[in-house]
């Protein structure tokens, strides 16, 4: 009995010991770099667009801008969209559009007159 005391005494310790050097590892794991707003736009810009080594050393140069808070997300994309050809630029105003598009749709309620939170009721008990 004394034994199985001790082994399960034993396991206790022996996890508590080991769950923070586990959870540590967790935090240790390299993480993607983000600009500020969590994903790279150019990129869905510039879906289908195969680009020349000049433009992409161009289109480089201003996400660099970006990152560096030099120029405006709209900026970029006007500046990004100056340096295709015609037939890159019909492509780029598609994926362009459908990427605005959707980066808008995310709270549809809260923009409308009457949607968003409603206000707590009163703490003081009117009815």
């Amino acid at each position: 009995m004394k034994a199985l005391k001790y082994a399960i005494v034993s396991a206790i310790l022996a996890f508590g010991i080991a769950a923070p050097v586990v959870s540590a590892q967790d935090d240790s794991a390299p993480k993607a770099k983000h600009s500020g707003g969590g994903h790279d736009m150019t990129a869905a810009w510039l879906k289908g667009i195969t680009l020349t080594a000049d433009q992409q050393k161009q289109v480089d140069a201003i996400k660099a801008d970006v990152q560096a808070k030099k120029v405006t997300a709209k900026d970029a994309k006007a500046k990004i969209r100056d340096i295709l050809t015609d037939d890159q630029k019909t492509t780029f105003d598609a994926t362009a559009a459908k990427s605005s598009k959707s980066s808008k749709g995310g709270d549809k309620g809260a923009s409308k007159k009457g949607g968003g939170k409603k206000p707590k009721a009163d703490a003081g008990g009117e009815e």
